[in-house]
């Protein structure tokens, strides 16, 4: 089959997140299908940006087949992030002939996040009697209203509602990464039976170096064993350092174990980490929570794998209730590794997989209560609970099972 994927912030290992259409579209490839990505030349989760020869660049990624469509750069979420939005919708409404030429898809996934692409996709597809899947891995308008600080009658909010009833009128399909994202769907007109959940995940590949502190950051690797010679747990994070991952709850609970033998590191960058590591100054606990900045992805599993919990938070949005489906839980699992997560969410990530606690998000005491009940396991009890994580994630997140479920739900008739 031919796969057309449209997702604004589609990545890949080169240029980094998302990744979700990479790994499916690699997984596709891999059994034979042909796959054409189609993302903007600028999103703000990539770490870097295609070098773009025009308005239009065609490039390649293991076998998948991207188009980058050219759109204006932007910071935060303002409305430089909302003309980006509307550059790349305007492209490819602009350029249907251009990206489907000498492309004849049998099924056109729609997955930006936002619902107008959509408007495209539906062209396309009603043009070469493709399936037309919506891919819905955040739920518009609520999303940007709680996590952007959008009004209710902010115009912005008002034109993606429209677009939420006709995305959900015109789909074959819906794919969702939410586990109970129907009810939320159903409000703006999804009809009954085109639900279908497929959850993030992760590949095993990426994971087939079992060395877990060969190439290293040796500053990373230092800061490892002066934690391990003091006879310290060690909690890590892993992820940005932005105002929605609620760090200075991790940083608090650490002032609530400091007495005891635990350190605290995380890798990764954000717009809040310089403030949080003068806030670990301010309580006190500097000498045992380090902020060790970036580090490349390869070595990010090494970071995980030297871990002896891992810690998981988010600030509560009602959206939530909806369910979760965050990536960095699935590495954690599959780092092997007991997790503390501080989360309010529709779903228990940790709880299904029964390796850690899960705690109300935005209570510090509550995380270093959780902290503690780790501390006072053994390490074999410790490195059982992540055994099952791990053996857990390998059985229902991986991406080989994903893009299979993905496909049966979806594939034409």
């Amino acid at each position: 089959m031919n796969i057309l994927y449209i997702d604004h912030n589609a990545g890949s290992p080169v240029l980094g997140m998302e990744y979700r259409p990479y790994y499916l579209a690699r997984q596709w490839v891999k059994a034979g299908h042909r796959v054409r990505i189609i993302a903007a030349s600028h999103a703000h989760t990539r770490l870097r940006q295609p070098r773009m020869r025009g308005i239009i660049d065609r490039q390649g990624f293991d076998g998948i087949e991207y188009i980058f469509l050219k759109t204006p750069a932007f910071k935060g979420n303002g409305w430089g992030r909302i003309l980006n939005i509307l550059a790349f919708v305007g492209q490819l409404y602009a350029r249907v002939r251009h990206v489907c030429r000498d492309f004849k898809p049998d099924i056109v996934i729609a997955s930006s996040g936002y619902p107008f692409d959509m408007g495209p996709a539906q062209m396309i597809a009603r043009f070469n009697g493709a399936k037309l899947v919506y891919e819905v891995t955040e739920l518009w308008p609520d999303s940007p209203m709680q996590i952007w600080g959008l009004g209710e009658n902010h115009p912005f909010v008002h034109l993606v509602r429209w677009g939420q009833r006709q995305a959900c009128k015109v789909c074959d399909a819906v794919v969702s990464v939410l586990p109970k994202a129907e009810e939320y769907l159903k409000a703006y007109g999804l009809a009954a039976g085109k639900f279908h959940h497929v959850p993030n995940g992760i590949d095993p590949d990426d994971w087939a170096d079992d060395d877990s502190s060969a190439g290293i950051d040796p500053i990373v690797q230092a800061v490892i064993d002066r934690f391990r010679k003091q006879g310290r747990m060690i909690v890590g994070y892993a992820g940005t350092h932005g105002g929605t991952n609620a760090l200075e709850v991790m940083v608090e609970a650490a002032g609530y174990v400091r007495d005891l033998p635990v350190a605290f590191m995380t890798i990764g960058d954000g717009p809040e980490r310089a403030a949080l590591a003068d806030y670990a100054e301010e309580l006190g606990v500097a000498d045992t929570f380090v902020f060790c900045g970036p580090v490349a992805k390869r070595q990010v599993a090494r970071f995980l794998k030297q871990m002896d919990v891992l810690y998981m938070g988010a600030k509560h949005f009602d959206v939530y209730r909806h369910g979760v489906s965050f990536n960095k839980i699935y590495d954690y699992m599959m780092a092997a590794k007991p997790i503390v997560m501080a989360i309010d969410a529709g779903n228990d990530m940790v709880a299904e997989a029964e390796c850690g606690f899960s705690v109300p998000s935005g209570d510090p005491k509550d995380v270093a209560a959780a902290i503690e009940k780790l501390l006072a396991m053994s390490v074999a009890e410790r490195e059982a609970a992540g055994a099952g994580a791990k053996a857990h994630v390998l059985i229902n997140h991986a991406y080989p099972v994903l893009a299979r479920q993905f496909l049966d739900a979806v594939k034409p008739a």
